[in-house]
């Protein structure tokens, strides 16, 4: 019961020292470009719930085997624990933007890649509820989360290479994640 309370305030604590490692400056790639991804803190927690979920069910399974009748609840729990870390997992290691001179570039496990050019670029805008940067362009729209690496380039790339009225909605988010 004391643990369930406690819960909630790891979740919180593991949150804020996730968003504090986070690095304003984007990787450069052997090309020379920016490259905006999650940080190896994003993919090490990742790894660390994945292990834990692991660990767990090992320890249940071995400390008190399951009955014939307990064994396809105990299977379903372990799906459903792997439903919920995979994903994470694919997505802070898939996901990557890459910035170049000519445009921005996606990369995602979950939706087609696309590139754009600068100018193509046609509103730039922030969801607070998800936390992501909403690119509107003539490919299609591209969302970049606020938990990347690399918010400070990202913003210096957008003022450098698009309209500023283009991206004013976002002006404030960018300013606020760029420390």
């Amino acid at each position: 019961m004391i643990g369930a309370a406690f819960a909630p305030l790891v979740v919180v604590a593991v949150l804020a020292y996730l968003m504090r490692r986070q690095i304003s400056a984007a990787r450069t790639n052997a090309a020379g470009e920016f490259v905006l991804e999650y940080g190896n803190a994003w993919r090490v927690a990742g790894m660390i719930v994945a292990a834990a979920w692991t660990g767990l069910f090992i320890f249940l399974f071995i400390s008190q085997p399951p009955k014939k009748d307990d064994i396809p609840a105990m299977l379903l729990l372990v799906a459903l624990a792997t439903g919920l870390t995979l994903p994470y997992i694919v997505t802070v290691y898939g996901v990557a933007y890459r910035l170049t001179a000519e445009g921005f570039q996606k990369h995602s496990p979950w939706s087609r890649d696309f590139e754009v050019r600068w100018h193509e670029i046609k509103r730039v805008s922030f969801n607070d509820t998800l936390g992501q940067f909403v690119l509107e362009t003539t490919a299609g729209t591209a969302r970049v989360s606020r938990f990347l690496n690399g918010m400070r380039d990202f913003r210096d790339s957008l003022q450098k290479n698009v309209p500023e009225q283009t991206w004013a909605p976002a002006r404030k988010s960018l300013d606020r994640f760029c420390r």
